[in-house]
């Protein structure tokens, strides 16, 4: 937003207008999933810009980016949640100080003993104030579930089973499981790890995102750059990743190839491996289970495949009527929505039309109005948007 490559104008713009783009993105997606949460604008390396010795050329991009932001976020928010930089002015300069509704940051401007200061000194305050207003962050804990914690982290891991976090607990005399479990929803309310105590879910706990981020990364990518690369990973299932790069829908040796959690059923058969044979079963059932959880996964009913939205070809028309004349295709458009809200729409649906719910899949598919609800939002479809069999 502020201008920061020294190409040509083009470069640029286009690094502007990817800006813009990224920030609407990430506030459509806050607004989306956790609308009420706390927002903070940060701006780094400020000390990138060309006008950075310039206070007031300085500034005057700063207060041009002030606006970008605040054109962008009040066309999705009525009123943006944001952190307020109160009385902020260029370092070392006599100009009068601006209240701006970001962050200018420079986290190399440090002082002779190596400690930051100016602005990301004010950015930790605003912080440490937003977490003491948060009554979940503040309510009182057993110590016991604050030292299981540390060790916890002193493990470096990403994922633990559950039977793995009770042995933690019984060290600090935890027996209870109901506690156990209560323990963990506190964790996850705080954003500490990931737990659902459901069905499929329950059996681990994962404690650093990266886990779920592999496995995402394996199986949403850019066909453009990656697609002859994928099929070769693929291997035997070659034909099946062709079917997966062309349509979006995933077969389950495919998904269980790219992930590469267990081998294949008769690789081996020991009695000296079962346990460990086991133990990745279910940890690849419980990834597939939580990228389901997340709407990043469908199945199809009655088979061994699923469905990636993410995935799925975009068709690109200069009009409405061209999209409503092609068969079997429709078109949704939403303007205060992250185009991931789209996918799990599309998902959900495919996957309702796939399975043994028969009252539930002639009313999707027949031409009258259904109504449909993704998490806490209402639809309804007024349009045959399936047709029987596809």
């Amino acid at each position: 937003l502020g201008r920061e490559s020294n190409g040509d104008g083009n470069t640029a713009e286009k690094q502007s207008e990817d800006a813009k783009e990224f920030l609407r993105i990430w506030l459509q997606n806050i607004r989306t999933f956790a609308d009420g949460a706390p927002i903070i604008f940060v701006g780094t390396k400020i000390d990138k810009l060309e006008e950075y010795n310039d206070p007031e050329a300085l500034l005057e991009v700063l207060l041009d980016v002030n606006d970008q932001i605040m054109d962008i976020a009040e066309k999705i928010y009525k009123d943006v949640p944001w952190s307020l930089c109160t009385q902020w002015s260029p370092d070392g300069s006599n100009l009068e100080p601006e209240d701006l509704i970001f962050f200018p940051a420079n986290s190399k401007y440090r002082s002779s003993s190596g400690e930051v200061y100016g602005t990301v000194i004010k950015l930790r305050r605003q912080v440490v104030e937003i977490f003491k207003k948060d009554k979940k962050a503040n309510e009182e804990v057993p110590a016991a579930w604050a030292k299981v914690c540390d060790d916890l982290i002193a493990k470096n891991q990403e994922i633990f089973t559950f039977e793995a976090i009770k042995e933690e607990c019984r060290k600090h005399k935890i027996e209870n499981e109901n506690v156990v479990r209560s323990m963990l929803e506190k964790y996850h309310e705080l954003g500490l790890a990931m737990y659902f105590d459901e069905d499929g879910l329950n059996d681990h706990i994962v404690w650093q995102p990266q886990h779920l981020i592999d496995l995402v990364k394996k199986l949403i990518f850019d066909r453009r750059l990656h697609r002859r690369a994928r099929i070769q990973l693929a291997g035997e299932h070659r034909g099946k990743m062709k079917t997966y790069l062309d349509t979006g829908v995933i077969h389950e040796g495919v998904l269980r190839h790219l992930w590469q959690q267990i081998p294949k059923d008769d690789a081996e058969d020991s009695k000296s491996t079962a346990n460990g044979l086991e133990g990745k079963k279910k940890l690849y059932e419980f990834g597939r289970n939580m990228l389901q959880r997340f709407l990043i996964l469908f199945k199809i009913g009655g088979t061994e495949k699923y469905l990636v939205p993410s995935m799925m070809k975009r068709i690109k028309a200069k009009n409405d009527e061209k999209i409503h004349e092609a068969v079997g295709k429709f078109f949704l458009r939403f303007t205060q929505r992250p185009h991931s809200y789209y996918n799990m729409l599309i998902g959900k649906i495919a996957s309702e039309l796939s399975s043994d719910n028969t009252e539930r899949t002639k009313q999707l598919r027949g031409g009258a109005t259904a109504p449909f609800k993704l998490e806490k939002h209402p639809f309804k479809l007024e349009e045959q948007v399936f047709d029987l069999g596809r």
